[in-house]
């Protein structure tokens, strides 16, 4: 079921950016080209897991084994941050903040993270690629 989400999760942004285009002034209406197949798959799904694929809110995709190990602070391919890393925010509204890492939220389509900020503003997620290990 893990891979399965992992699956449409990773081709669910260029399947929609497909889906949603308008039809082109002038030409034929159904000239948006996107994967029949996949808009199938995407048919038959619970709704509150469509959901979590397009906005990302929850961590239903890390199994419970992955979390386990994280947890432990055993290493994971393709996460680089473990439990109370110190981290600074390197892109987005928040740059040059740093925090803590104290959850792991998701790994698709990359790992993201729940930061604990030093500035005491709160906690935040926060996609891996914008951040890195502070000295």
């Amino acid at each position: 079921m893990v891979k399965r989400h992992n699956d449409i999760a990773k081709g669910i942004g260029s399947f929609l950016q497909q889906y949603q285009r308008k039809a082109q002034r002038g030409v034929e209406p159904n000239d948006r080209g996107y994967d029949r197949g996949f808009e199938k798959k995407i048919k038959v799904m619970n709704p509150e897991e469509l959901s979590e694929l397009m906005h990302g809110d929850g961590d239903f995709n890390i199994p419970h084994e992955i979390d386990e190990k994280w947890f432990s602070n055993e290493p994971i391919d393709g996460v680089t941050f473990g439990l109370n890393d110190s981290v600074s925010i390197i892109a987005g509204p928040l740059a040059g903040k740093g925090g803590a890492i104290i959850s792991l939220s998701r790994l698709v389509p990359e790992p993201e993270y729940y930061i604990e900020l030093g500035s005491g503003e709160g906690d935040i997620k926060i996609f891996q690629s914008n951040l890195k290990k502070s000295t």
